[in-house]
């Protein structure tokens, strides 16, 4: 028999919100893409930008299915993961304030359940019910 823990409260990380949306947004077809800005030793060159997202998330539609070349548009996501309460930096901020301006879809998600809600609400869903 394992004694009731009494007052003890889970730590959600930052790992457990990104996991959770992760997989939820495969299941609705998305393909997620990690980035981050590192530095590539032998070419010598940065790879990536300053502040972007952690993740852009990628899912494709067919909007003309005839003849030999389909035509394809491609839905995206840009989503930075934080821990609850944790805030982007500032250069993160300036990042995605600028991909805003340009028509991105670019979220700081803190929380699975309101992110999950947003979602479904912003009518993203497709294979997903509410």
């Amino acid at each position: 028999m394992v004694p009731a823990a009494v007052g003890l409260q889970m730590k959600v990380s930052e790992a457990h919100i990104q996991q959770a949306v992760v997989n939820f947004l495969e299941i609705d077809g998305w393909r997620p893409i990690r980035m981050e800005q590192n530095f590539n030793q032998r070419k010598m060159k940065v790879v990536g930008e300053k502040g972007m997202p952690d993740y852009l998330f990628l899912r494709y539609t067919l909007t003309s299915p005839g003849g030999d070349n389909p035509l394809r548009i491609c839905e995206h996501i840009w989503i930075e993961f934080k821990a609850p309460t944790k805030k982007p930096r500032p250069e993160q901020e300036h990042w995605h304030e600028w991909e805003r301006k340009m028509g991105a879809l670019v979220m700081v998600v803190d929380d699975y359940d309101a992110f999950r809600v947003f979602y479904i609400k912003a009518g993203l869903a497709r294979r997903i019910k509410a």
